[in-house]
């Protein structure tokens, strides 16, 4: 009974342990991809004294980093450090039991090299380590042990291809102490298979240095060197940053960079018989890496969260397409009710220079921002209104005794008039400005929430008719530089009177906008909390319905994702004022997807209207197409997704329905069609996807909960609503 209990974990096991195994070869060149690792993991054993040694060092690794408890991020690195660490010396000693014993004892030095080095990179910069530890420990330990330098017993070259292709090649082979085109060959095809840009910047960065090199030091061997340039250019082109031309130079100076260094470390090390290793990688990347630390264009670090340049720039993209562009300050609309741009970014009376950055806002109806004759400040519209904190924050200053100018009149010897001062998270200070006269209900020093009530709409100051100016600025002082900041959950008057939702946007001068507000039982029914299980039946064009389950899970750092039981998940956020998903990761699972493109990004306001860009690998393409994006869209492919969102009293259900448009080329396009019936109770009862003839259809049977410490597991039936089909079809009652 134990036996059948247990055999199938042990296959399951073994299976999680073999990934676990191959991403560690893939992580040496920054993927975690098991396919890419086996890829690698080949490469090796174009050395098997390279190959076996790299494997002990491993087990060495696993064995310390268990016995010791060591946090995960340093296992990672340990095992990239203590494989290159047996790699190099299975590659550099012959086998015997005095290189056994070195070998054990070079790779504990890795780990625990790794185990120092992680935290105190981070604490001093947020820098990675890289392959730091290795190099180090071999410059340590392979002096006092038994070398033949190498002992690799080089097999003979394959004249195959030029001269630069083959050094190019070897040099790739040399990321694994294999200097073989083959082996070279090998792990380009690794590369490719986990980013195309990732293997394009190896061979750009590889080429960068090269030239340096054919340039002034024309007869030294490329390839002992030459891996470093491509790694060099990988890690700051790709990993550590997001991609685009800013980077990509940053990414070719690196490479060049790694050139010199590796020159003048052969310089310096030759005579006592060691080698550069990775050395000039690590200086370089950590030398670009530093320094872009402190630019503020051109580059978008991620030293944080390392990914693929495909995934940083879907990232990136979808981040424009939802917040705007990087930089910028969010706030809250600092008002009730919609309001319109009188003055915006640039504006041509005051906005100019270093206060370029400002929002002017009144009030118009029926073209003017006034009711009667307009003398008097009670005749405008705006005047008197309850001004909002647009953010969380100290108050820094504020000023209430400025006499509110008649209208038409402007006080410029107190340009600002009444005003409030608040920090904002960051070091930033937001300004309210032309409050009225004896309106400020806040006090210098107190902290106020966003959307707290803390003033009233005034003409004080340089402000010829009621209004409130909202700005961004460096310092406490009046006056201080201002900084580019956007409204964030707004509602937007489109031509033709349609309200569209916002999730962060600048207004320009003349737009109308207003602040969303949550709608409770949306909020309530897209609930996702932690433990939460959702059970669903499944089917394509008509045929069986089948099982499919997701669960929430809350990662080791804290990132809430949706899992299916496939492996396929998605992070998402719900802040009240929107459900957001993002980074889909995990094997192909068609029904994940579905969901992402049904409610990926969902207000929790009444809106009809909304955009999205979903990444393109959501869409259910066929293969021929799939194909033609993967060759035409290296760094992938968007969406553009517009929503439409009604109420249906007879059902009691929300019918969410959009359109998602891919140009796969120019005058090219193919739609599909979403739609997600939410209940206020249920949530997400039901959705379809439509496209070329094809329907995937997903429905909500159950509801649960994983059990917890003092929290029972539960699960309950869900029923739909009648008329399904009609609000499918898009039949039945609107408000």
């Amino acid at each position: 009974m134990q036996t059948s209990e247990l055999s199938p974990s042990f296959p399951a096991r073994l299976a999680e342990q073999l990934r676990d195994f191959l991403s560690g070869y893939g992580a040496v060149v920054f993927t975690v991809r098991p396919a890419v690792g086996a890829l690698c993991f080949a490469a090796t054993w174009a050395f098997p004294s390279a190959a076996l040694g790299g494997m002990i060092a491993i087990a060495i690794s696993a064995l310390l980093s268990r016995s010791f408890v060591l946090p995960e991020e340093i296992r990672r690195a340990a095992f990239v450090n203590a494989l290159l660490t047996g790699l190099a010396l299975g590659a550099f000693q012959p086998v015997s039991w005095p290189g056994l014993v070195g070998l054990g004892l070079a790779a504990a030095t890795t780990v625990w090299l790794t185990a120092a080095l992680v935290p105190l990179f981070w604490r001093n910069g947020e820098l990675p380590v890289l392959s730091l530890p290795f190099t180090l420990a071999l410059w340590l330990w392979l002096p006092a042990l038994p070398a033949s330098l190498p002992a690799i017993g080089m097999l003979p070259r394959t004249e195959f291809a030029p001269g630069m292709m083959a050094d190019f090649l070897t040099s790739l082979g040399w990321i694994f102490f294999s200097p073989h085109p083959w082996a070279g060959i090998m792990v380009f095809a690794a590369l490719a298979l986990a980013s195309r840009w990732l293997a394009w910047l190896a061979a750009s960065g590889f080429a960068a240095g090269y030239i340096v090199l054919a340039l002034w030091a024309p007869g030294v061997e490329v390839p002992p060197l030459g891996f470093n340039f491509a790694l060099a250019a990988m890690a700051v082109g790709g990993i550590y940053a997001a991609p685009g031309m800013g980077t990509f130079l940053l990414a070719l100076f690196a490479a060049a960079l790694a050139a010199p260094i590796g020159l003048t470390l052969s310089y310096w090390l030759r005579p006592i018989g060691l080698f550069p290793l990775s050395a000039p990688f690590v200086a370089a990347t950590l030398i670009v890496l530093a320094g872009a630390r402190m630019a503020a264009r051109g580059i978008n670090l991620s030293l944080a969260q390392p990914a693929l340049p495909e995934q940083h720039a879907e990232a990136m993209r979808l981040e424009a397409a939802r917040l705007g562009p990087r930089g910028c300050v969010p706030l809250s609309a600092p008002f009730l009710g919609e309001w319109q741009v009188y003055q915006g970014f640039d504006g041509e009376h005051t906005h100019r220079g270093p206060w370029r950055y400002g929002l002017d806002f009144f009030i118009v109806e029926d073209g003017r921002s006034f009711s009667g004759e307009g003398r008097a400040l009670a005749d405008y519209h705006a005047f008197g209104l309850p001004v909002l904190a647009p953010a969380a924050g100290e108050v820094m200053a504020v000023r209430d005794g400025i006499a509110d100018n008649a209208p038409g009149e402007v006080n410029t010897r107190e340009n600002w008039g009444n005003y409030i001062l608040i920090r904002l998270p960051g070091g930033a200070c937001a300004l309210l400005a032309h409050l009225r006269q004896g309106s400020v209900t806040v006090a210098q020093g107190v902290w106020v929430k966003a959307g707290e009530v803390v003033a009233a709409c005034g003409n004080s100051g340089r402000s010829p008719q009621p209004h409130l100016h909202l700005h961004v600025q460096d310092g406490r002082a009046l006056g201080s530089p201002t900084r580019p900041f956007q409204l964030v959950n707004l509602l937007l008057r489109e031509q033709g009177g349609v309200t569209d939702w916002r999730p962060a946007y600048l207004p320009a001068q003349g737009e109308r906008v207003a602040p969303a507000h949550p709608e409770p039982a949306l909020v309530q029914a897209l609930a996702l909390p932690a433990g939460r299980r959702l059970y669903f039946e499944t089917r394509a064009n008509g045929g069986p319905w089948s099982e499919w389950e997701a669960e929430v899970k809350i990662t080791l750092a804290g990132q809430t994702r949706l899992t299916a039981t496939s492996g396929a998940s998605a992070a998402f956020v719900h802040t009240g004022a929107m459900l957001a998903f993002f980074d889909r990761s995990g094997p192909a699972d068609p029904w994940l997807d579905l969901l992402l493109l049904a409610v990926g990004l969902t207000p929790m306001t009444n809106t009809r209207h909304w955009r999205d860009a979903p990444p393109a690998r959501l869409f259910p393409a066929r293969p021929a197409m799939r194909g033609w994006l993967w060759l035409t869209r290296p760094l992938g492919a968007f969406l553009d997704s517009t929503y439409r969102r009604t109420w249906h009293e007879t059902s009691a259900a929300w019918r969410q329905s959009a359109i998602h448009l891919l140009a796969s080329a120019p005058g090219w396009q193919t739609r599909l069609e979403t739609i997600a019936v939410i209940m206020p109770e249920a949530g997400l009862v039901h959705a379809t996807a439509k496209t070329g003839g094809r329907l995937w259809e997903i429905r909500l049977v159950a509801i649960g909960q994983s059990a917890d410490e003092g929290i029972p597991a539960w699960k309950n039936a869900i029923l739909s609503p009648n008329n399904i089909e009609k609000l499918i079809n898009h039949t039945g009652e609107n408000t």
